[in-house]
């Protein structure tokens, strides 16, 4: 089975509450996948997100396990404008978006390169695919490839509230030959 590059993309503005127990949990159920980075964007939070990551993830930003990023300007959350500013952060090939709160479970990473060794670079793993899904607790992570969230320009930054933003993408993913 090949080795695909995954990114496991994160946005956080003031969840730092969330951020500190399962980032640490995602990298250690994880890390034994060849060929992984954990992209965590921090969207001008004021929670002391930052210094927690200076303090605590060091050994890991040094060992290009997590590429932490920070902006200060944006003001409100914006999720898809925060989402598709991750994606860009990101090097893989897979593209793995998971929620603050998200916890991603032992061997993920593994499970997700099955998923798309088997089905392709237009494989979807969502909540909203349930023939692909495996692990119950799938809301707020999606998974696809990176050319095939290239090939409809993202996500759309006209959306605003939450939940939509993902269900939009996914129908354009699929439109564009996502299964």
């Amino acid at each position: 089975m090949s080795i695909n590059k995954i990114s496991v993309c994160t946005v956080s503005m003031n969840r730092l509450h969330h951020i500190r127990e399962t980032l640490p949990a995602n990298i250690a159920e994880n890390i034994n996948y060849p060929d992984i980075e954990f992209v965590l964007l921090d969207y001008n939070s004021s929670d002391g997100l930052e210094e927690w990551v200076r303090s605590n993830m060091m050994t890991y930003i040094d060992a290009g396990i997590l590429k932490y990023y920070r902006t200060t300007e944006p003001v409100y959350f914006q999720l898809s404008h925060s989402r598709n500013m991750v994606t860009m952060l990101s090097s893989g090939d897979i593209l793995c978006m998971m929620d603050g709160d998200n916890y991603a479970g032992a061997g993920y990473a593994h499970w997700i390169n099955s998923i798309f060794a088997e089905k392709g670079k237009n494989a979807i793993v969502s909540a909203f695919f349930r023939k692909n899904v495996m692990y119950s607790d799938t809301c707020g992570k999606l998974s696809f490839h990176r050319d095939l969230l290239a090939s409809v320009r993202g996500y759309d930054e006209s959306f605003i509230d939450y939940g939509m933003e993902d269900r939009d993408l996914v129908v354009r993913l699929q439109k564009a030959g996502g299964i």
